[in-house]
């Protein structure tokens, strides 16, 4: 007699089953890791850019921030505790835009004006950076660091330790003359640090926290690179150019001839014509004159003395041989011309 062999329905409808749940299991797994880095990057980034706003307003003692307001809706948010301490009015606050620039910041994963609420702002209140458009993991939604992200942060420290940011912070000067300096802050988990400018290399100055701090302060404009290696031998680097140096004097060209108008009384009878002003970098911040010939401290008298040059006109007055004009720009430059009457 012989034996038939085969697989029954039975068999095949269990290792269907099994299949199906081992499938569904991998891709459960896979999804929550996928979340999870997710979770990890988000978190990473808004770490990094709250500790170069925090950094930034200690030394410069004002947010890097750009004109532009955020308006952020917190009507339909639930965990409304999140925004303790912030000014809310009709369940909105008010955010500022991060200016980038300022703390060395050019490559996000979020925040990327994707739309008017895939941004980062900064609460002028408190300090805080909020992701306006929030994101969502394990059901929660997520708009500012807190502890559970810091929690989360520690928990995965492993697998972020080697995307601390390298920190460079400028000064908040619009405009010098003189030294200009910037700070950089680069994690003591890095190797190999390299802090140039030019011919230039700097040494470590201090320490903080998870930070080695570096100190520069030169004249004129330069460009500051730093190099370093993080635990994986991964080089990492940043770059930042000051630029807002201005040694050069203005320049200032008066037309000499006294222009008489029957407008003015008999005390002041007339005007020169200013005709241009020049400076090609910090631009012009004042312009004013002054009966007389001003020979001391002429830099120091017209921060509080003299005329404003208004409609480009140096009005004369009678009973006086000079008129002394001065013209600055907004690095302090300035320049005096002495006018005969």
């Amino acid at each position: 007699m012989s034996k038939k062999f085969g697989i029954s329905l039975a068999s095949v409808m269990i290792a269907t089953l099994l299949i199906i749940l081992l499938t569904t299991t991998i891709t459960i797994s896979i999804n929550k890791v996928l979340e999870n880095a997710d979770k990890i990057s988000f978190a990473s980034e808004i770490s990094s850019i709250q500790k170069s706003v925090t950094s930034y307003y200690m030394v410069n003692k004002e947010y890097p921030i750009l004109s532009d307001s955020i308006i952020m809706d917190i009507t339909n948010i639930k965990e409304k505790d999140i925004f303790y301490n912030e000014e809310i009015i009709d369940n909105k606050i008010i955010l500022n835009k991060i200016d980038y620039n300022k703390i060395s910041y050019v490559s996000l994963k979020y925040g990327n004006n994707l739309d008017e609420s895939d941004l980062y702002g900064v609460s002028l209140v408190t300090g805080k950076v909020y992701y306006v458009k929030g994101i969502k993991f394990e059901n929660k939604i997520y708009y500012t660091l807190n502890d559970e992200l810091n929690n989360f942060l520690l928990d995965n420290n492993s697998n972020i330790k080697n995307n601390e940011p390298i920190i460079i912070i400028p000064s908040n000067i619009e405009w010098s003359n003189s030294n200009i300096s910037v700070i950089v802050k680069v994690p003591k988990n890095y190797t190999n640090i390299s802090v140039i400018s030019g011919i230039d290399s700097y040494s470590l100055n201090a320490e903080e926290d998870n930070y080695y701090i570096y100190y520069i302060e030169k004249e004129g404009n330069y460009t500051v690179e730093v190099k370093a290696k993080d635990d994986k031998g991964n080089v990492k680097e940043a770059m930042y150019k000051v630029e807002n140096f201005d040694i050069e004097k203005p320049s200032i060209n008066i037309d000499n001839h006294i222009i008489l108008s029957e407008e003015y009384n008999s005390e002041i009878f007339g005007y020169y014509n200013i005709i241009s002003v020049y400076d090609n970098l910090s631009g012009i911040g004042k312009i004013k004159y002054e009966y007389g010939r001003i020979n001391d401290n002429i830099y120091n008298y017209f921060k509080t003395n003299g005329e404003t040059v208004k409609d480009n006109k140096i009005l004369v007055k009678r009973g006086y041989e000079y008129v002394t004009v001065f013209v600055e720009d907004n690095a302090k430059n300035y320049e005096v011309l002495y006018i005969k009457i």
